[in-house]
């Protein structure tokens, strides 16, 4: 097989991988998360490098309770790319699940460092979760943010020290 024919089934690879994660998406939206999960198994073999993939699943396992699956997963992502501010936000809501307090706490430093404003992903999350009426995760997202803006008054003393 020359350069050409590896590059094309790579390439076709990673179409396929997204096309999964199109379907699997669908899926999450109407509250099906095992065909999601499935359909994000499927597309990850096609595609180990995609940390968007890494990521969605670990959203399908959080939202499954499936803790430690949902850590192994974002911290594949992570690895795969760690300036990714909300990769770091999904850590610590992991975290803070597994009672991992130190990891939660860097994890959020992180995300802060990366984004100077990820109260806005919260506040966006806060009003998902009132939607979606799971008051588990709205209250997780409410002392995330308390939590976030602590951080970030922190830091500004830091500075201004």
């Amino acid at each position: 097989m020359n350069v050409i024919e590896l590059f094309k089934k790579k390439k076709n690879k990673k179409i396929e991988a997204i096309k999964l994660a199109l379907n699997a998406e669908v899926f999450n939206k109407n509250g099906e998360i095992k065909k999601s999960i499935n359909l994000l198994n499927k597309a990850i073999n096609f595609d180990k490098e995609n940390d968007s993939l890494f990521y969605e699943r670990a959203l399908c396992f959080l939202k499954q309770k499936q803790y430690k699956k949902a850590l192994s997963d974002i911290n594949n992502a992570l690895k795969i790319n760690k300036n990714i501010y909300y990769y770091h936000l999904v850590k610590s809501d992991v975290c803070h699940f597994l009672n991992k307090n130190e990891e939660e706490n860097e994890s959020i430093q992180k995300a802060i460092k990366l984004f100077n404003k990820p109260h806005l992903y919260y506040e966006k999350r806060i009003e998902q979760s009132i939607q979606n009426e799971n008051d588990k995760f709205t209250n997780l997202y409410k002392l995330r943010l308390k939590k976030l803006i602590e951080f970030e008054n922190t830091l500004i003393q830091e500075i201004t020290m």
